[in-house]
């Protein structure tokens, strides 16, 4: 980890990890718009409260319809009204405690997601904090 200057608190979660003999296979695929909020682009146009937007995956954005366990998604919060962090997980279990991006008021705060998708393919994205816009590109996907 380096910071340029001044004190910085540093907080690191781990995801997973790649092995050449894993169980699953990483494909990459051109970058491909799947959620927009702002547009009605995978939801409709509405800001996002503190009810989990749910979002099919497969079948989307170069991913496949089956045999998918996860995507890498570039993941946006655009316009927070408060400070609010966003945890993308699988709906169909418990929210993890770690975020995936952090953002204040009227920001604009992009980072790279590795979702692991439920079984109907989908991921849940939770903002913490007041309301934002959402944006979501896939870059690849691992298969089974």
């Amino acid at each position: 980890m380096f910071n340029n200057a001044g004190a910085s608190h540093v907080v690191i979660d781990v995801l997973g990890s790649f092995a050449d003999n894993g169980p699953a296979r990483f494909v990459a695929v051109p970058p491909s718009r799947v959620l927009d909020t702002r547009s009605g682009t995978g939801a409709p146009v509405a800001r996002v409260d503190q009810n989990p937007l749910v979002l099919k995956l497969t079948g989307a954005g170069g991913v496949p319809p089956s045999n998918v366990t996860g995507v890498l998604m570039n993941v946006t919060v655009v316009g927070p009204t408060d400070n609010t962090y966003i945890t993308v997980y699988p709906p169909d279990g418990d929210r993890p405690l770690a975020s995936n991006l952090n953002a204040g008021p009227g920001q604009i705060v992009p980072n790279m997601v590795l979702g692991r998708l439920a079984a109907d393919g989908t991921v849940a994205i939770y903002n913490n904090g007041g309301t934002v816009d959402l944006v979501a590109d896939v870059m690849g996907y691992f298969t089974k």
